[in-house]
Parts: structure tokens; C-alpha cells; sequence
């Protein structure tokens, strides 16, 4: 097997964590997005040339949150339902999806520390920092 077909076939495996959801009696897989899917996150964060921050847990989760086959439960019609739920449970699911899908601090922080340089609209350079909830 060449090593092109390596990273293909690992690529393709699904990863992922699967956590306890008590507010909402379920476990969930909260999975890793593709980089295409990423992209068009922090595309969608920043229409308009500034970030915004609107439902802004809900749009990394509608992408996270999966099956047990490692597809995704929501779309982005789902948006409004998602933000509605039980802010706590949100906040904390966000702060395991950052992690899961190498949204660190660190990263966070160097991506603001690039922003005053005058960076375009589908610049990521202000992204929020995940809360310092317990997973």
C-alpha cells in the first residue's frame, strides 16, 4: 500500500469522543470535522468582513455533534433549536467540540495576535476561547 493510500484510508476513519449528555438523557459523539466542513465554519463566522458571534456554540455543534455512525444529527436549519437548549450543556459540549477538533487556547490566542495585522473577511483571527468548563 503507498503512503497516499495510507493517509487516505486513516483519513476516513471516523474520529471522535463519545460524552454523557444529562440534561438531555443521551450520549453523544461529538466528532471531528473534515477540513472542507472547518473551512466553511470559520467562513460562516465571518460573513460581512467581522465575526460574528450569533450562535456561535450552536453553528461548531450542528457540525459535531454525530450518530453512532459518525454522521451528523444536525444541519444548519437546526441553528435556532440548538442556541435554544440549556446553555450550561451547550457551553460544555463547545468547550469538548474546540478541543476535539483543535480549537485550543493557544491556537485562539495566535490567531488574535494576527488580527490587528489588517487581515481579510475569511481571516479566523478572532474566534472565542472555549470556556474552562470541566468536560
Amino acid at each position: 500500500m503507498s503512503l497516499k493510500e495510507k493517509i487516505i484510508e486513516a483519513a476516513q476513519r471516523q474520529r471522535g469522543r463519545t460524552v454523557a449528555v444529562t440534561a438531555w438523557g443521551i450520549a453523544a459523539t461529538i466528532r471531528v470535522m473534515s477540513g472542507t466542513e472547518r473551512d466553511q465554519w470559520e467562513a460562516e463566522l465571518y460573513k460581512s468582513g467581522k465575526m460574528d458571534k450569533e450562535k456561535f456554540r450552536a453553528r461548531l455543534l450542528v457540525r459535531t455533534i454525530a450518530d453512532e455512525a459518525g454522521q451528523r444529527v444536525f444541519t444548519e436549519a437546526d441553528l435556532a433549536t440548538l442556541s435554544d437548549m440549556d446553555s450550561v450543556e451547550l457551553d460544555r459540549l463547545y468547550t469538548i467540540a474546540s478541543k476535539t477538533n483543535g480549537l485550543s487556547k493557544e491556537d485562539v490566542d495566535a490567531l488574535t495576535k494576527n488580527s490587528s495585522s489588517g487581515q481579510g473577511e475569511d481571516s479566523t483571527s478572532a474566534l472565542p476561547a472555549p470556556s474552562k468548563q470541566p468536560a
